[in-house]
């Protein structure tokens, strides 16, 4: 990132750099805590045990596991593993 302030520009390019940056900046920072308030709920004894199990998938972190964990709530509503593949598929398909 560095290269990047380094560069020659006019004065008003380079408030508007300063500006973009500073966002940047901000965003990467209130993402990090969102992040490190996340890990700290996967601690807890609610998650812990059941967000585990997910992370055992290949590809399937802390964040995907609390997230697929939260929104499914309970697994043993489901009939089959194909009733989840279903919906998954299509609540995915609407949100794009």
């Amino acid at each position: 990132m560095n290269w990047i302030r380094e560069l020659e520009m006019s004065e008003i390019q380079r408030e508007t750099l300063n500006e973009y940056i500073a966002e940047m900046e901000n965003l990467n920072d209130k993402i990090n805590r969102f992040m490190n308030r996340i890990d700290e709920m996967y601690q807890s004894e609610r998650y812990h045990e059941k967000v585990s199990k997910l992370r055992c998938f290949k590809g399937i972190e802390t964040f995907a596991a609390m997230t697929i964990q939260v929104e499914t709530a309970d697994f043993e509503r489901f009939p089959s593993a194909k009733s989840i593949c279903i919906l998954y598929w299509t609540y995915n398909r609407r949100t794009f």
